[in-house]
This record gives C-alpha cells, sequence and structure tokens, in this order.
C-alpha cells in the first residue's frame, strides 16, 4: 500500500503546487487520465516484478476522483482508526499529500473504540503522537458508548454536555467531538480567507479586477 501511495496517480493543484487554480473540466479530466494511465504502468511492472498485489479499487479512476475531490473541497480531514492498533491503519502518505495539496489544511487522528483502552493507554497514546506529529490533531471516539448513552436515562443533557471541557485523553462525545471538528474547520477558513485577501492584494489592479469573489 506505501508503494501504492507513493506513486499515487496525482494532478496536484491548489494554493501550495504549481497549478495554482484548477483547469477546467475537461482539461481536468484528460490530465488525470493520463496520471492515471502512466500510474496502471507502473502497478502493472510493480505487481510482475515482485508480486504486489493491488485490489480493484485503487485500479479505479473513479474511486481516486472521489478522493482528490473530498480532500480538495474539506478543510479538516479525519482519518478513523481503529484504537486497538493505530499505527497500522494510520495513513502517513495521505497526510502528506493532504498538506501537498493545501498546507493551511488540518488533519485529525480519530480514535474510535477507544473504550477498549484504559486512561493510561489514552495518555501515552496522545503523548506519542504530541511528540512524534505535533502538527495533528488527536481525539478518542466511541460510537458503541455514543449508542449506549442514548438509550440511558442517566446522560448528561446537551447543555451540558456542550459546556464541559473535556482533557486531551477523554473519550468525547458526539457533540464535544463535532464542537472541537467545527472550531479547526473555522479557524482554517479563516486562515484561507487571509491567504486569499493577500493573493488579491498582491495582483496589478487590472488582473485582480478579473479575479472571481
Amino acid at each position: 500500500v506505501g508503494c501504492v501511495w507513493l506513486c499515487r496517480p496525482l494532478i496536484l493543484v491548489g494554493p501550495n503546487c504549481g497549478v495554482k487554480r484548477a483547469p477546467k473540466m475537461l482539461e481536468l479530466e484528460e490530465l488525470e487520465k493520463e496520471a492515471f494511465l502512466d500510474w496502471r504502468k507502473f502497478l502493472a511492472n510493480e505487481e510482475e516484478s515482485s508480486g504486489l498485489f493491488v485490489t480493484p479499487f485503487e485500479k479505479n479512476l473513479e474511486f481516486w476522483r472521489q478522493l482528490w475531490r473530498t480532500i480538495e473541497k474539506s478543510h479538516v480531514v479525519v482519518e478513523i482508526l481503529d484504537s486497538r492498533d493505530p499505527l497500522f491503519f494510520r495513513n502517513t502518505d495521505l497526510e502528506k499529500y493532504v498538506h501537498e495539496v493545501d498546507p493551511l489544511k488540518e488533519i485529525v487522528l480519530l480514535f474510535n473504540k477507544a473504550d477498549f483502552l484504559s486512561l493510561d493507554l489514552r495518555k501515552k497514546w496522545f503523548n506519542y503522537f504530541h511528540q512524534t506529529a505535533p502538527h495533528i490533531h488527536l481525539f478518542f471516539f466511541s460510537a458503541l458508548n455514543e449508542i449506549n448513552q442514548r438509550d440511558s436515562s442517566n446522560n448528561l443533557d446537551d447543555d451540558e454536555a456542550i459546556c464541559f471541557d473535556p482533557a486531551p485523553h477523554d473519550i468525547l462525545s458526539t457533540r464535544q467531538l463535532l464542537q472541537k471538528l467545527h472550531s479547526i474547520a473555522s479557524r482554517v477558513y479563516s486562515s484561507a480567507v487571509e491567504r486569499y485577501n493577500a493573493y488579491i492584494d498582491s495582483l496589478p489592479l487590472n488582473d485582480a479586477s478579473t479575479v472571481p469573489s
């Protein structure tokens, strides 16, 4: 999988790339097809020489396009990891690609099934990622806990759940998680607006008047 990602079919369009704006749709589709065909040739050679096996999904151009468009349109990219083996499910090359498209985009590692982890383990995982990937956000979550709490009459009301400020190693409720994601996305959006305004201000007057708002 790492080999596939490192040699992925790639059309980089974004503020951090050589091409700042996406070309017209038909031109973009042709560029993507060319990049994808080159990548398929690479895969065929790798499969023949090293026995590499690639899933049908990774040979599907529409699958890749869904990924490209989702990343291009997102302020925050969330990787959902199984808490029992998070390093196995984490995709560092995906994270690299996200920042290649736009360094302002934020990445969140969401440890699902965090109810399997003790408090001590959650603290250790948080410290590990804080030291090895300080630019990435880390949250703990349990879908099972949320299902059980919805059926419980002892659950906190919505106002209490929102006001409660959890510790970094706490397991978040759905409302708390959404609140944090919204806060991160809002900061990214504000930074993107500032960057866009600075770009407009740097243009000659005639060029700036032709840029859409």
